[in-house]
């Protein structure tokens, strides 16, 4: 099963939209599989939208690659999670920041981008470890 602590709902954007970090290197995929990584992401696109302010209808998700390499990536459970999450979580994600992104994962979005919809790929920035990153977040993200 997909453990929980990977996958944290803390605080919200500057306009109430929920914050969802995904600490990538917290994820281990030998236990996951098809059926349970697409009933997590259902489960996670729920309690996010339980948490929603009035009004609100996206989120904002933060994927912290940090310390994260081969072994927390399964490109089988990668590709039903990649569908899920443009089935599911297109309409609802407002902004994906990928921070802190090393060779393995720049290499990994390179081969899978072709496969994301026009509308994905324009949500999706990745962020670097330098000031001028940490910028960027601070510009959605309050420091509270």
């Amino acid at each position: 099963m997909i453990d929980k602590n990977c996958f944290v709902t803390h605080g919200f954007d500057k306009d109430g939209r929920p914050l969802l970090w995904m600490r990538i290197a917290n994820f281990n995929c030998e236990n996951v599989t098809k059926e349970n990584s697409i009933q997590f992401m259902i489960y996670l696109l729920d309690h996010v939208k339980s948490i929603m302010k009035p009004n609100v209808d996206q989120m904002v998700m933060i994927y912290d690659m940090e310390n994260a390499g081969y072994a927390n990536f399964s490109l089988e459970i990668g590709k039903v999670i990649i569908k899920a999450s443009s089935e599911l979580f297109v309409s609802t994600v407002y902004r994906m920041y990928i921070t802190n992104a090393g060779f393995t994962v720049n290499c990994i979005y390179s081969t899978i981008k072709p496969f994301l919809p026009q509308r994905a790929q324009q949500k999706i920035q990745f962020i670097g470890a330098t000031e001028q990153a940490g910028k960027v977040l601070l510009q959605q993200i309050p420091i509270d």
